[in-house]
């Protein structure tokens, strides 16, 4: 070999190896991590009954598409599992409110976490009427609501016949009730009653009508002359049972078509009339002041309403 040849190969060696060596001086640095990120929570339903199936989804996201793990924490109900983004949960039994909390972590040091409320509530309801009187054409001038008239304001009553000095006269009484959640279809309603023994009439049945009311009343003010305008067609036709022991509460069923109008426009909603169409036969009920006064407040008419 001669001297220039010597000499490449020596400096070449030199270079290779000052290369090898800045290279082994110089390590990639490694890539830095992400956190996960929570959007939110979703519940459907979101205002679930008690003892419902509930859907629970974690809707998350990591910016380096690393594996997540799950871990859900709640205070009541039961859930199928806790570690999956998506989870199934019965509501308890008891309605209220209602907490969770879940959290996500990347397996790298990077968690977020994120917590929902929902609130439970019952598939049924009981709404209490809010006004109620007693009008007839024995009086058609006189509010007859308590306390102008103490009797007839403790008790609503339905009557066709004859008055004390021979003249034909009714007795028929209005309901209205509060609006009920507008949120939710009703499957059923019906009307509470507890009939009240007055006298020995009390013991044979009557039928009567339930009218739709279309007009705006006041229970403090209304007279028979001045009773709101109503739905000509009865919305339901029920027989008053004959009790042979009182008081007795019964129930008209199948007015949800009614109240689900209500809901469908609140602004509509002025009650009902009850209206007998027999002769001769009196019924006396419990009103929501005289179920007050008693202190029987499960005696005062209401609405029973099962939701969809």
């Amino acid at each position: 070999m001669g001297l220039r040849d010597l000499l490449y190969t020596t400096a070449l060696s030199a270079l290779l190896a000052f290369s090898g060596c800045k290279k082994d001086k110089s390590p990639t640095a490694p890539e830095p991590n992400h956190p996960p990120t929570i959007e939110r929570i979703v519940a459907n339903p979101s205002e679930p009954y008690t003892d419902e199936r509930v859907s629970l989804e974690c809707i998350a996201s990591d910016s380096d598409n690393d594996a997540l793990d799950y871990i859900w924490d709640y205070n009541g109900g039961i859930l199928d599992k806790i570690n999956e983004p998506e989870v199934w949960w019965t509501s308890p039994s008891q309605p209220g409110q209602y907490h969770f909390s879940v959290g996500v972590e990347d397996n790298r040091g990077g968690h977020d976490s994120e917590t929902l409320d929902l609130r439970v509530i019952s598939r049924f309801d009981t709404i209490l009427v809010a006004e109620d009187v007693t009008i007839t054409s024995f009086f058609p001038n006189s509010n007859v609501n308590f306390p102008n008239e103490p009797y007839f304001g403790m008790y609503l009553d339905v009557y066709w016949g004859g008055g004390a000095s021979g003249d034909e006269g009714f007795n028929e009484f209005y309901l209205k009730f509060g609006l009920v959640n507008e949120q939710r279809r009703v499957k059923s309603a019906k009307l509470k009653l507890t009939l009240v023994s007055v006298d020995h009439e009390d013991r044979l049945t009557l039928e009567s009508d339930i009218h739709k009311v279309s007009e705006s009343w006041d229970h403090n003010i209304v007279t028979w002359d001045s009773q709101p305008d109503y739905d000509i067609t009865p919305v339901k036709r029920f027989i008053i049972p004959e009790y042979l022991q009182v008081p007795n509460t019964f129930y008209i069923e199948h007015l949800e078509d009614l109240v689900n109008s209500w809901i469908d426009n609140s602004s509509q909603n002025f009650g009902l009339l009850v209206k007998p169409i027999e002769r001769d036969v009196i019924k006396w009920f419990y009103s929501y002041e005289g179920a007050r006064e008693e202190g029987k407040m499960g005696y005062s008419p209401a609405l029973i309403l099962e939701y969809e």
